[in-house]
């Protein structure tokens, strides 16, 4: 016979104990790991900031509207708003903003009712603050609710469909203009996309909430 005159290896009753010592020593690296970019993030990105970052954008929205919605600053609001609604797909984010009053921020936002395309922007980014917010958020829909949003996006709704009518006989009858009017082709895309995000907004309240359907229907 060929076969080496040596048998296998006895089995060692020991390997199954170093191997489990050797899975406790890999999670509990995994764990001290976990554990050290935990600590980084929170230094990088901590919650305190992201909530001085609301109030600092809600303090700025609302003094801009107070003093009469001053058109040299909309990009500055915009920016602003924008910023809002990236924080606001934290959900402590969005509870933040609803608790520091951000929700009257954005109602009172869409309370002017006049066609001009440069308020319809941050209008819209308004109301896109609102529908991100409100995404699995159940307080945030309840404060939503009590706020009266999903009447001010309907409003617009019912109201920027007739000027999407208007507007679209309008420019089929004038010629292009540069001046800032209704019925220009900014304002068609302006309530489009006020009329998107009012969409957005309710599709996301609506969304497994029987109280704002009774409010909706």
């Amino acid at each position: 016979s060929n076969a080496p005159p040596w048998g296998p290896p006895p089995p060692d009753p020991d390997a199954a104990k170093r191997q489990e010592r050797r899975e406790k020593v890999k999670r509990a690296m995994e764990f001290k790991k976990a554990k050290f970019w935990a600590k980084k993030y929170q230094e990088v990105f901590h919650p305190e900031d992201d909530a001085k970052l609301i109030k600092a954008i809600l303090v700025d929205v609302k003094e801009w509207l107070q003093q009469g919605w001053n058109a040299t600053e909309l990009p500055r609001i915009s920016q602003h708003l924008a910023d809002l609604e990236d924080l606001s797909h934290q959900i402590d984010n969005a509870v933040d903003m609803t608790s520091m009053g951000g929700l009257d921020v954005i109602f009172e936002l869409l309370s002017r009712d006049d066609a001009e395309p440069r308020y319809m922007g941050v209008q819209s980014l308004g109301l896109w603050v609102a529908g991100t917010a409100v995404q699995n958020n159940d307080k945030v829909k309840q404060a939503a609710l009590q706020t009266n949003l999903i009447h001010a996006a309907l409003a617009h709704l019912r109201s920027n469909s007739s000027i999407s009518t208007t507007t679209t006989t309008t420019t089929t009858t004038t010629t292009a203009s540069s001046d800032p009017d209704p019925s220009s082709s900014s304002s068609l895309r302006s309530v489009a996309y006020l009329r998107k995000k009012a969409l957005y907004f309710l599709s996301a309240v609506l969304d497994s909430n029987l109280d704002a359907q009774k409010v909706f229907w």
